[in-house]
């Protein structure tokens, strides 16, 4: 079990609830997570609440289809269906909840956005086994990933990232984001025969980049600025379920407590 825990700042003060997102590519297991982490703060008195992204809103209804059979909108314009979704989900049920002192637990929240728009700029040459995708003739920043693959993102994609950073401005950072992670095979396993999985499930090339994207030095560093005040762990969960939603849950408790005795302090 590997676990990247980052800089603890949090968001919520005062009497507000904590805002806690659990994020990562399908079949890395966020449900199963967020079930454990409401079970395990309520049996503590903590009053919490779980929901999810898209949400069951209108718009969220819209972007779960896009999600589920794909789309013939460009990509940025599915992105922004799902944007509109998030601020109204976050305007009709996440601040309300949180300013009347209820924890919020949201399955997928902004990180997946910037983890999607980066997997559209992310192009691939590889290191090892000599793959037929071909870098731009541009300026690039990048290292060589545990796959072997040469991740390349020009800095005009980057600034696409440092884009959609700032229309999330608006929007309230989570104390915590807890980012699950797995290897793409692991992730393929899991989804397969899943009745929800999505049109991107079934995509080999996509699951490899999600995967990558989201246990990427080269991604967090294009989103750094959003969370460098904030906490965000990121969480090996190639594991078995059990191991991983123990860590899981211990992770959060362990963020609620120090919360707690921050706002004594405060």
């Amino acid at each position: 079990m590997v676990c990247d825990r980052g800089v603890v700042e949090r968001a919520s003060m005062g009497t507000d609830g904590l805002f806690i997102v659990v994020d990562g590519p399908d079949g890395v297991g966020k449900t199963s997570v967020v079930r454990a982490i409401d079970a395990a703060l309520r049996v503590d008195g903590v009053k919490a609440v779980t929901t999810r992204e898209p949400s069951d809103g209108p718009l969220g209804k819209i972007a779960r289809s896009f999600a589920t059979n794909g789309s013939s909108l460009v990509p940025l314009a599915v992105q922004a269906v799902f944007l509109g979704d998030r601020f109204d989900h976050v305007a009709s049920f996440v601040r309300p909840h949180l300013g009347a002192g209820t924890t919020v637990v949201c399955d997928r929240y902004e990180f997946s956005t910037f983890a999607f728009l980066a997997g559209l700029a992310c192009k691939y040459a590889c290191c090892v086994r000599g793959c037929a995708f071909v870098c731009d003739d541009l300026p690039s920043i990048g290292a060589c990933g545990d796959d072997g693959h040469r991740h390349v993102m020009a800095r005009r994609d980057l600034e696409l990232i440092e884009t959609a950073v700032a229309w999330h401005r608006p929007l309230p950072v989570p104390d915590l984001t807890l980012v699950l992670s797995a290897p793409a095979d692991v992730l393929a396993k899991r989804t397969e025969g899943r009745e929800d999985a999505g049109a991107y499930d079934r995509d080999e090339r996509l699951l490899r980049r999600s995967a990558d994207l989201y246990g990427g030095e080269l991604f967090m560093a294009a989103v750094n600025e959003r969370y460098r005040r904030h906490s965000l762990v990121r969480l090996d969960a190639s594991g078995a379920e059990a191991e991983v939603v123990r860590e899981a849950v211990s992770i959060v408790r362990e963020h609620v407590r120090d919360a707690g005795e921050g706002r004594e302090r405060w």
